[in-house]
């Protein structure tokens, strides 16, 4: 596995960034973008000459996390990162200190909630499913949400493909507008699709599913600073209330759906209080995260994405991301004492595993 320099940003992003530092002096020098960067990254070296601070400015091509290994079923070790956290939450933290109290409010919702930002959430895939098509035309829309495990291996939820033909359905993934093309937005056509055997259509009892994608160009998916996989649970993860988790789609929004992926921030409910919201409807595969006051949650066309949360990671990517649902069901969209339920991916990780190595 190949790694990357924390030192080491998208020439696009940086270069705004290092305008900002030198309006605020804080830059010791000046630079001219060039249209060869494009597809590269900056990265730089502050070292000491005669006791003065010099930065050390080198252009590197963008190849990041690239396996060596021949096993294309393998689970990534080096994923849950997410390359644009630093530079994403010094944005969001400036939006918020230029608004009031008053004016600030927490996401509302997918369902009319705040749009993403690119590289904010990763892992993340929208499953297309073709309308219209000829030889030199295609018309898709969103049909479904997904999470990337490895380059070739999309998590997703099984009722997303009752009763869908494959060749009618695609993977997109670096995508964050679904109407115009995005840097490293890219396209697969499904080779298999395995949705859990004991799956149950009325209960949705096991509702999950995986993709394998069909190799482009005899390779899988290529990850970078807008695109990696999400770590899966273990069997010694906890689900618990504290945890910082979010989800994310282009699911319907209040009025319709939206072209922009968003996201809301939720926490995962205890499992006594979500029996109780849904008595006699909730198995052991399932949990409930969201408000019970309503407002926030995942809606029709978010199915089989993720509901993923922080975990500590290492020193250069302090927080680590891992899928521990996948969208579900719920009843209606961010209404009172109705949170959305997720399939709990921890007790699938055996199912996980035997269909990856098959």
């Amino acid at each position: 596995m190949v790694g990357w320099s924390a030192k080491c940003w998208d020439t696009g992003v940086v270069w705004r960034h290092l305008m900002l530092g030198l309006d605020k002096g804080r830059v010791p020098f000046t630079w001219t973008m060039s249209p060869v960067m494009e597809g590269r990254i900056l990265c730089w070296t502050v070292i000491a000459l005669g006791g003065v601070a010099v930065t050390v400015l080198t252009m590197k091509t963008l190849v990041l996390f690239v396996t060596s290994t021949d096993n294309v079923n393998q689970l990534p070790s080096d994923c849950g990162k997410r390359p644009m956290e630093l530079l994403i939450n010094s944005r969001r933290k400036r939006e918020t200190d230029e608004r009031t109290i008053e004016e600030w409010r927490p996401p509302l919702k997918i369902f009319g909630g705040l749009n993403a930002d690119y590289g904010m959430f990763p892992w993340q895939v929208a499953i297309r499913k073709v309308i219209f098509k000829t030889r030199t035309r295609k018309i898709d829309a969103q049909h479904c949400g997904g999470t990337i495990i490895s380059r070739f291996w999309i998590l997703s939820a099984a009722h997303c493909f009752d009763d869908e033909v494959k060749s009618m359905l695609t993977i997109r993934v670096g995508d964050l507008n679904n109407k115009d093309p995005d840097s490293d937005e890219e396209e697969f056509e499904i080779e298999e699709i395995y949705m859990h055997e004991e799956y149950d259509d009325v209960t949705y009892d096991n509702d999950i599913a995986l993709i394998k994608i069909s190799p482009k160009d005899g390779r899988g998916i290529m990850a970078g600073v807008y695109i990696q996989p999400a770590c899966l649970p273990n069997e010694n993860t906890d689900y618990t209330e504290d945890l910082d988790c979010y989800i994310s789609g282009w699911g319907k929004t209040s009025l319709r759906s939206p072209n922009i992926m968003k996201y809301a921030e939720v926490p995962i409910i205890n499992r006594r209080t979500c029996h109780n919201l849904y008595p006699n409807a909730l198995t052991s595969s399932m949990f409930c995260a969201g408000y019970v006051k309503g407002g926030v949650d995942t809606c029709q066309g978010d199915s089989g994405g993720p509901l993923d949360c922080k975990a500590s990671g290492q020193r250069d990517f302090p927080c680590k991301y891992t899928v521990l649902g996948a969208t579900s069901w719920g009843r209606g969209c961010g209404d009172p004492n109705s949170p959305g339920v997720y399939t709990n991916v921890k007790n699938h990780l055996q199912w996980i595993q035997e269909k990856m190595r098959s």
